[in-house]
C-alpha cells in the first residue's frame, strides 16, 4: 500500500483566494452582529428604566386621582363644612358704611365665584364609585380591592361611545360654568360701579355741607362785628368834649 499523505493537496490559487475572501466577509459580518447585539442590549436596558419610571409615575397619578375624587365625593354628599376659623372671619371695619359688595358677602355666600366643573373622568368616578363601594364592601374593608385602580382600569376599558357621553356632560357643565362666571363678574362690576357712584355723591354732599357751614360762620362773624361797632358809637347830639360835672357847675354859677 502506498503511504497516505499527511497534508491535503494544495488548492489552486483561485480557489484559495476565494476562500480567503469568504473568511474575511464572515469575520466582518460576525463583528457587525456583535455590535448590533451590544446596541440592542443598551436599548433594552434603557427601555427597562423607562418602564420603571412610567410605573412610578402611574402610581403617583393614581394616588392623586384617589385624593381628588375622594374630596369631590365628600363635597357632593353634603357633609357640613367646619365653622370658619378666626383667620377666615373678616375683620370689622371702623367705618359705619360698607359697600354693597361687602354686605352681600356678609349676608349670603353667593358672592363666591362659581366652582369649575369636574372633567369627564371625574364625572365617571363620581358615578361609578358608589356602585363599586356597594358591590365590594367586604373586599375594600379587607384591603383586597383597590377602588382607585379599578376606576382607572374601568375608564381605560370603557367604550368610546360611553366616554363621549361623559365628555358631553362635562362640556355642558363647562358652558353653564362659563355663563355663571360671566354673570358673577358682571355683578361684581355693577356693585363696584354703584359703590363708586355712592362715594362720589357722599363726597359731593359733604363738600356742599362744608361750604354752607363756612358761609354761615362768615355771616355770624359779620353780625358780631356789627354789634360791637354799634355799642362803641356815641349817642347822637352828645358833645364828646363836655364833662357833665363841669357843665353842672357852670349852670349853678350862672344862677
Amino acid at each position: 500500500m502506498a503511504p497516505q499523505n499527511a497534508h491535503p493537496p494544495s488548492l489552486p490559487p483561485t480557489v484559495e483566494e476565494a476562500y480567503r475572501r469568504k473568511c474575511i466577509q464572515l469575520k466582518e459580518r460576525s463583528k457587525e452582529i456583535e455590535e448590533e447585539n451590544d446596541a440592542y442590549r443598551l436599548r433594552l436596558s434603557r427601555l427597562k428604566r423607562q418602564i420603571q419610571k412610567l410605573r412610578l409615575e402611574r402610581a403617583l397619578l393614581l394616588d392623586q386621582i384617589s385624593k381628588r375624587t375622594s374630596t369631590n365625593v365628600e363635597d357632593s354628599e353634603g357633609s357640613p363644612s367646619p365653622p370658619p376659623t378666626p383667620q377666615d372671619k373678616p375683620l370689622r371695619t371702623k367705618r359705619g358704611h360698607q359697600s354693597q359688595k361687602e354686605q352681600g358677602r356678609a349676608t349670603n355666600g353667593s358672592a363666591k365665584p362659581p366652582k369649575r366643573p369636574s372633567n369627564a373622568f371625574e364625572i365617571y368616578c363620581n358615578d361609578t364609585r358608589p356602585v363599586l363601594q356597594a358591590q365590594h364592601k367586604d373586599a375594600i374593608a379587607a384591603g383586597e380591592f383597590r377602588i382607585e385602580e379599578e376606576l382607572a382600569r374601568g375608564w381605560k376599558d370603557l367604550p368610546e361611545k360611553e366616554k363621549e357621553e361623559f365628555q358631553a356632560r362635562y362640556e355642558r357643565e363647562l358652558i353653564q360654568w362659563k355663563e355663571a362666571k360671566e354673570s358673577f363678574k358682571q355683578g361684581v362690576k355693577d356693585a363696584a360701579a354703584r359703590e363708586r357712584s355712592r362715594a362720589r355723591e357722599n363726597r359731593t354732599n359733604r363738600g356742599s355741607r362744608n361750604r354752607f357751614e363756612e358761609v354761615q360762620d362768615d355771616e355770624d362773624a359779620d353780625d358780631d362785628q356789627d354789634v360791637e361797632m354799634a355799642e362803641a358809637e356815641p349817642e347822637p347830639g352828645a358833645d364828646q368834649d363836655t364833662d357833665p360835672e363841669t357843665e353842672v357847675d357852670e349852670n349853678d354859677g350862672a344862677d
